[in-house]
């Protein structure tokens, strides 16, 4: 048996406890890294030859140990599940944004609110049809209905607004994903050559997950780890990720404006390779972007269009049933200014001459005080059918999907916080634990040092003193 044999094996313990303190020195300036996975050295025996020689003796004990590798600590379980947590998360934030905005454009309930303003001028037609020949009641009714008619564009407008936005920040979101694919594509690529070459790619591998999630934020994708330590990302089924390429998309195609989206032309995003072919996907900030503006916002737009129509159709009939002081029937009360049909967003008040007003019914004597014709107005109020009633149900189906949707966010908050704090768990960097490490790993090395010392003066003994 060597005599150095036992000094080669404390050096190799030497070498080892050294890395493993390293390695934790390293865990504990990332304590507070975002994306960081904390490491562990794992050591091995180096022992005998499996199959001795001839006329070899078996070597009674091993040689030392040896750094098997440097392993981070991922539960491949809790990635996938974060992985598919927060991309629901970010879609389910998205449809709350948008839905936070068409809330803000119709601000319900509110003093000036289309609701509140309809009640008002409601309530205008029947003061005046208490009071025919009072010209401020009248002048009232005209502002009133203005301001019905100014609310409604209002609101179209901005909800008009919210789409382009959303259009907008769909662009900006597609040129995030692409420049988000390219860098996961080129990390598995460091992170391939790096193993291959026998050099550490752990960090590689943390920037690399890091950008994984995000895209899966983005997109919603679906993650595939590969033997190579690289990995797959795939999207609506195709694959936007493969090893060390990446796919991109082209710019948004489509609807130019919610005008189109209303007609039935949807914006769509598309492959920038081969046939074009649509992307298709219903989950992260990409499926929420798509899904408010081919659907939510058109939606609403079109329901307030219904409103606006019925509005002008239901008044401009009652209307018409009336006379004037001229004893002329009444002419339109609501138009769009043209010849084309009335909707949201030109819908206005025709009548700006106090006389035009078809207050009496018609056939009424002239000069009459007569306010038959604005009692049947007013009574629209009450309509089960009409434009109150109408628009009240589409600011409570609005209300109802908005809080259902709030709740979806914060249960899935939720989710998203403990699916974090076990994957913290499992490859977040504990201090207490990291410390117990560091003096573990301290002590075996002043273990193998004294081994060495001691070996050292008995080799001395031997040879100087004998």
């Amino acid at each position: 048996m060597s005599t150095f044999r036992g000094i080669s094996a404390s050096l190799t313990a030497l070498h080892a406890n050294q890395r493993a303190m390293e390695v934790t020195a390293n865990n504990i300036a990332n304590v507070n890294t975002e994306g960081y996975t904390r490491q562990r050295v794992n050591l091995t025996e180096i022992g005998g030859p499996s199959v001795p020689g001839v006329h070899a003796q078996a070597r009674p004990v091993g040689d030392g140990v040896m750094i098997d590798n440097v392993q981070r600590l991922r539960d491949a379980f809790l990635e996938s599940r974060g992985r598919v947590e927060h991309g629901q998360q970010a879609y389910l934030q998205g449809t709350q944004q948008t839905l936070g905005r068409i809330e803000a454009a119709f601000a319900e309930p509110g003093e000036n609110a289309l609701q509140a303003q309809l009640g008002e001028m409601w309530n205008a037609f029947a003061d005046v049809a208490n009071k025919p020949d009072d010209q401020a009641a009248r002048s009232a009714l005209v502002v009133r209905s203005t301001v019905v008619a100014d609310t409604i564009r209002n609101a179209s407008g901005q909800m008009e607004s919210v789409w382009n936005t959303a259009h907008e920040q769909l662009n900006a979101l597609v040129t995030e994903v692409n420049a988000t694919a390219r860098t996961v594509a080129e990390l598995n690529q460091a992170v391939v050559s790096n193993s291959n070459i026998g050099q550490p790619a752990n960090d590689l591998a943390d920037k690399r997950d890091l950008a994984v999630m995000k895209l899966v934020e983005l997109t919603g994708g679906t993650v595939h780890d590969r033997p190579d330590g690289s990995v797959d990302v795939q999207v609506g089924g195709s694959l936007l990720v493969l090893g060390s390429t990446s796919r991109q998309f082209q710019e948004p195609t489509g609807a130019h404006d919610i005008g189109d989206a209303k007609l039935g032309s949807f914006v769509e995003v598309r492959w920038a390779d081969g046939n074009n072919p649509k992307v298709a996907t219903s989950a992260g900030k990409l499926g929420a972007a798509l899904e408010t503006l081919n659907s939510t916002l058109p939606t609403y737009s079109k329901r307030l269009d219904e409103v606006a129509k019925d509005l002008a159709d239901t008044v401009n009939t009652v209307h018409a049933q009336g006379q004037t002081d001229a004893g002329v029937r009444g002419g339109a009360y609501f138009g769009s200014g043209s010849a084309d049909p009335v909707n949201a967003s030109n819908i206005r008040m025709e009548i700006s001459d106090l006389k035009d007003l078809a207050i009496a019914d018609y056939g009424a004597a002239p000069g009459a005080k007569d306010g038959t014709n604005a009692d049947r107005m007013a009574d629209l109020a009450k309509e089960p059918d009409g434009p109150d009633q109408r628009y009240k149900r589409m600011v409570v189906d609005l209300g109802v999907q908005t809080q259902a949707t709030n709740r979806r966010v914060e249960i899935q908050n939720g989710i998203v916080n403990e699916v974090d704090a076990q994957r913290a768990g499992e490859s977040g960097v504990n201090l207490d634990e990291e410390m117990t490490n560091l003096v573990q790993f301290e002590r075996g090395y002043q273990a193998a040092a004294r081994v060495i010392t001691t070996i050292d003066e008995m080799l001395d003994t031997l040879i100087n003193r004998m």
